[in-house]
């Protein structure tokens, strides 16, 4: 949860009252009894199912994009108390590095290749997301939308950066006036083809109290979603997160009771099949005091098991749990205490210019973790841990990136955590995790001293690789006004390449408040593929001048870790050198060629990062005009007109309908018709090598002489024929014959 706008100290002393809160003794949730806090165990009975069930309140918004253009939303009361920041936090050890932490390596090793900054805009920022404090920044992304959630409002932008849709949140998941919405998360789930949101809503007094799950309709974000509402009376599930596999969603949450007392760590999983069937959706529910902090990994690969980070309520140790099947409690199973990770501990207080600390000793950044992602039995998660250069006299924050390799079944094995730290002075802190299609691990995070304001930060972990080169992306412009700093920030697996990933993080704004941006990150080193041979066709319909339009097209090259963004295109007239002409974001370009002249083109990709490929040399082009007198035959009676205005002086015509006229040439690339437009002219059917092609008009209410009004490509020249078949159209039945454009 996050805090509203009020004032520091009435802010402060309501977290240190819940922080304090004492945990353990017989908790109740509903008719659930849970167990005293004790030493975990990893048998599954620890995990209890409570024996009421939610009551389930569904709801479905045929357009969100238009609903929120004409809702207008009725005023909600102000709170009788300030909105609370639930957050259970472990007493900082007096132990810098205790004897059971692992040994890791901080020391950064240049990858091959960095990672690439492609695209970076403004994201949400304070004032436009409920003017709530601190953000929680999250990212989703499919091949056509970049979704960002902050707070209390969703935008949706193409994957330009250009804005088509924001969405309040209380429009998105379903919520009645009375509710509050608060730690919004937003997937992309690929396996689906839809995006998933969770959220947490409550009133003023946190009497009512929900777990909200959004699922769209499909992949448009601003068309329908369907979106359901779990009820937890005056119990309230805090801090929660949202995993997707193929068969599931899962629903994690810190449990409190109305005192607040931490209750456990909460899951609630709901099957696809239930939720595909429109029907009220098939939960199970379950709950362990022994935990806190429940973490689902996003399934970034194929699988229906959910994997489970979360922290020990009885020793801050780290521990794995499996969600397999429909996720009863017989469901959650291999549960492993990672004893060679050691616990999570309770990082300092982030520094910040000038000599001040956000937090001042009310947590802004603490030791949960706070995100989780699993692919191809890989399992990460992120922390932010303390480190010392100087035997404890000096405490810094570092973000810790700790991993496991899962199987099929059985517990996992933990390996050697990746510390993020600037050095003795430097905070680095909240870190974000995603990965690219290709298995490499991108970590986003928060960096800051006490000269500096926070700034913005990116590295990578390739497949199989060391940590990489940290990568700058934003300064904050001023210091931060407040004391709590983000619960989360966004990575997202991007679908388009294999290299790439779509990231979310916040900075302080100038005036103190916070704001966010988005960008992609691109690690890739291939040079993008040959795009295909290039063909050409005359450009219709169009006016005939000394040069004829020409379309080069060309098919697509391939680039697999980051996809073609552009083609630089080069000409060659009369077999002299090529000279750049400009270049394309599509596959084709279109030029004006002089008649009498040869020409040749080049084309090459260029992919997001700047990755150029080799070029590809089109055939040799040269256009030809030939008058209606040449090559041509015609079947019936024809007329014969002449006049400057048509293409060599004259014209053979025919109104009468059967007439036609055969146009035969060797080596042709493309044809094209050169005819008259006016009042009086009619409709002609036209036949290439003998297969019908259609109907043209040449009907005009102005006349227009020499007109390209038909043509025809091939993709290798040949001999061919064109017949023009006079339909004589009633009234105005003339069909012109003025002259033929061939392209060799």
């Amino acid at each position: 949860m996050r805090l509203p706008f009020a004032p520091y100290a009435t802010r402060h002393a309501t977290i240190r009252r819940l922080a304090s809160a004492l945990i353990g003794g017989a908790l109740l949730v509903g008719s659930f009894i849970a167990p005293a806090v004790a030493a975990p165990s990893s048998s599954h009975t620890k995990w209890t199912a409570p024996e009421r069930r939610h009551e389930v309140t569904r709801g479905h918004v045929a357009s969100v994009g238009k609903a929120a253009k004409l809702a207008h939303r009725a005023a909600v009361a102000t709170p009788s108390r300030p909105l609370l920041s639930v957050k259970i936090a472990h007493p900082p050890t007096t132990v810098e590095r205790p004897s059971s932490q692992p040994a890791v390596s901080t020391t950064p090793r240049i990858v091959s290749p960095d990672l690439t900054n492609t695209l970076q805009f403004d994201g949400l920022a304070q004032a436009e997301s409920g003017d709530v404090l601190p953000p929680d920044p999250w990212v989703a992304v499919n091949s056509t939308y970049v979704v960002q959630i902050v707070n209390q409002m969703v935008r949706v932008s193409n994957r330009s950066g250009a804005e088509l849709q924001m969405i309040p949140t209380w429009l998105l998941f379903g919520l009645t006036a009375d509710q509050i919405q608060s730690d919004g998360r937003i997937i992309w789930d690929a396996v689906h083809g839809r995006w998933v949101g969770v959220a947490l809503s409550f009133n003023g007094s946190f009497t009512s109290n929900f777990l909200r799950l959004a699922v769209s309709d499909g992949a448009d974000p601003t068309a329908g979603w369907s979106t359901y509402a779990f009820d937890y009376g005056s119990f309230l599930p805090d801090y929660p997160s949202v995993a997707s596999s193929g068969d599931k969603i899962v629903l994690t949450d810190n449990l409190f009771d109305p005192s607040p007392s931490f209750l456990g760590a909460d899951l609630l999983t709901i099957t696809w099949s239930s939720i595909l069937a429109g029907a009220t959706p098939v939960a199970n529910e379950c709950a362990n005091s022994d935990f806190v902090h429940p973490r689902a990994a996003q399934a970034l690969s194929s699988g229906n098991d959910v994997h489970l980070i979360m922290e020990a309520t009885f020793d801050g140790a780290q521990w794995y749990w499996r969600l397999n099947g429909a996720g009863t409690c017989f469901n959650i199973v291999d549960g492993t205490n990672f004893t060679g990770l050691g616990p999570f501990l309770a990082p300092p207080d982030p520094r910040q210019t000038p000599l001040d600390t956000i937090g001042s000793g009310n947590s802004a950044v603490d030791e949960r973790p706070t995100d989780a992602i699993w692919q191809n039995n890989h399992l990460w998660w992120v922390s932010t841990y303390p480190v010392s250069y100087d035997n404890g006299v000096t405490k810094n924050d570092a973000v810790y990136l700790w991993n496991a390799t899962t199987a099929t079944s059985g517990s996992p094995t933990n390996g050697i955590p990746v510390a993020i730290s600037a050095g003795n002075g430097t905070d680095d802190f909240m870190g974000g995790i995603g990965m690219t299609r290709g298995g490499a691990l991108v970590v986003v995070y928060s960096q800051s001293t006490s000269v500096d304001p926070v700034s913005i930060w990116v590295n990578q972990i390739p497949s199989g690789g060391a940590l990489g080169t940290a990568m700058h992306i934003d300064d904050g412009d001023a210091s931060y006004g407040a004391e709590r700093w983000g619960d989360f920030a966004g990575v997202a697996m991007d679908p388009v390449g294999t290299g790439s990933v779509w990231a979310t993080h916040e900075v302080a704004a100038g005036d103190g408040t916070w704001r966010t941006d988005v960008f992609r990150l691109v690690a890739d080193n291939d040079n993008p593929g040959l795009p295909g041979v290039p063909t050409a066709s005359i450009g219709t319909p169009t006016g005939l001048t000394s040069t004829v339009p020409v379309k080069v097209a060309w098919a697509a090259a391939t680039d697999g870790m980051s996809n073609v963004v552009r083609y630089d295109v080069a000409q060659s007239i009369n077999l002299g050198p090529f000279v750049a002409i400009g270049s394309t974001a599509g596959t084709s370009i279109s030029r004006q060629l002089l008649f009498g002249n040869t020409y040749q083109f080049e084309i090459r990709a260029s992919d997001a990062v700047g990755n150029v490929g080799s070029w590809r040399v089109s055939p040799t082009l040269r256009p030809y005009l030939y008058q209606q007198t040449s090559g041509t035959v015609y079947t019936g009676t024809w007329g014969r007109a002449t006049g400057s205005a048509y293409s060599g002086g004259s014209v053979r015509f025919a109104s009468t309908a059967g007439r036609y006229a055969t146009f035969t040439t060797t080596t042709a690339r493309s044809i094209a018709i050169v005819t008259t437009k006016a009042p009086s002219r009619g409709s002609f059917k036209v036949y290439v090598d003998n297969v019908y092609r259609g109907t043209i008009s040449t009907y005009s209410t102005t006349t227009k002489y020499r007109q390209l009004v038909f043509q025809y490509a091939w993709s290798t020249p040949g001999t061919h024929k064109v017949k023009i078949y006079v339909v004589g159209t009633s009234r105005h039945p003339r069909v012109d014959v003025d002259a033929f454009v061939v392209l060799r």
